[in-house]
């Protein structure tokens, strides 16, 4: 299966330990990295990529709407 980078960006000390905690806990690769502007912090995981497109959201669509 393929692998690739997956980046959270944008978050402080406690939610950057938390989110590494638990990928950890799934035994993914992470790495936890300040990020440019020196005050949050960038999380990457590598994960699983998927061979089929992701499904489309049904939660707006009524068949009244349809054509």
């Amino acid at each position: 299966m393929k692998k690739s980078w997956f980046v959270h960006s944008g978050l402080d000390e406690r939610q950057a330990r938390e989110l590494v905690e638990r990928y950890r806990k799934s035994n993914y690769l992470v790495e936890k990295n300040l990020s440019s502007d020196f005050l949050t912090w960038d999380v990457s995981v590598k994960l699983p990529e998927s061979s089929r497109p992701p499904r489309v959201d049904k939660t707006f669509q009524q068949k009244m709407w349809r054509d």
